[in-house]
């Protein structure tokens, strides 16, 4: 893997090789897009071309520039961002063992330590055992056996995508079937703080919707102004192009950002400028980069460090 992990909207992180790629294919990638947008619009007039789609003239060279990005994206990690709501024993538990994927016995475990703690009334407990989504094998969506994170600090900025996620101890397994109990409600807000795990993940062991290589590619060009065929931006109600999974043994993160709800989403981007990629795995560097974003914004004069 690469010593340092890359963001995804960043591209001082990338490797020299990923960004010589697509700065040698940019115009026949532009125009790509361009015959694509072409026959799209040509399709809206004829159905036939619907089902009997002509070839797109650049395919060949997008795949050889695809293949470039391909190749040095299999050994390289990225920085993900799970955001969260956790109460701090269970803070300092991802800091000394990492986050563990869902299963309906960790999530029991959850339920019954706040329980236990009184952080929680009996019988709020009990309505949470009874009623999650910590089992959703069959779903369309798993998260079972899953940690769920997102590669882009601009979908951190999206209140609409990540606001509930901080809003509701237990993550979207345990409040999903409760939002609309305001007592059950009302206590879960309660518990803990507002957290972002930021963990190094390496490719192999991603699942994205969108392949890695892709998305580079799509972001790297709608940077630039290129209409692309995903928005690969937040908050313009496109689908979640970089919203990542991993499966069950393949979790380890080492920083958490602790904060207030809206401030997170306000500041997220001062949260991570001007550290390296590989600083922002490490808790230290989070904690006191989330102390100066929270006294500016709180407009108390920073504290000596």
């Amino acid at each position: 893997m690469t010593a340092q992990p890359i963001l995804l909207d960043d591209e001082s992180t990338w490797p020299h090789a990923i960004v010589e790629a697509l700065a040698q294919g940019f115009r026949e990638l532009e125009q790509f897009e361009e015959a694509r947008a072409e026959i799209d619009a040509r399709a809206e007039r004829d159905v036939l071309l619907r089902v009997r789609r002509p070839p797109n003239p650049y395919s060949s060279r997008r795949s050889e520039v695809l293949e470039r990005i391909r190749a040095v994206v299999h050994g390289s990690s990225f920085v993900g961002y799970h955001c969260t709501r956790l109460h701090p024993s269970e803070a300092d538990d991802v800091l000394k063992s990492g986050l563990r994927p869902l299963d309906p016995a960790f999530t029991r475990d959850r339920i019954q330590r706040l329980a236990d703690s009184c952080d929680l009334p009996a019988s709020i407990a009990t309505k949470l055992q009874r009623h999650n989504r910590s089992d959703d094998a069959k779903l369309a969506e798993t998260r079972t056996g899953m940690i769920w994170f997102i590669l882009s600090r601009s979908l951190l900025q999206a209140e609409t995508g990540v606001g509930r996620f901080f809003a509701y101890w237990g993550g979207e397994a345990i409040y999903a079937d409760h939002e609309e109990d305001a007592e059950i409600a009302r206590y879960i807000q309660g518990v803990g703080e507002p957290c972002i795990v930021i963990a190094a993940l390496g490719s192999t062991l991603l699942h994205t919707y969108i392949e890695l290589s892709e998305l580079m590619m799509l972001g790297y060009l709608e940077r630039r102004g290129v209409a692309v065929e995903h928005d690969t931006r937040a908050g313009r109600g496109t689908r979640t192009c970089d919203v990542v999974g991993r499966r069950e043994g393949e979790a380890n993160a080492s920083g958490t950002l602790f904060g207030d709800h809206g401030k997170l989403c306000e500041y997220s981007d001062a949260l991570f400028r001007g550290h390296r990629a590989d600083e922002l795995i490490h808790n230290e560097i989070a904690l006191r980069v989330n102390q100066q974003v929270m006294t500016q914004s709180s407009g108390e004069s920073p504290s000596p460090t």
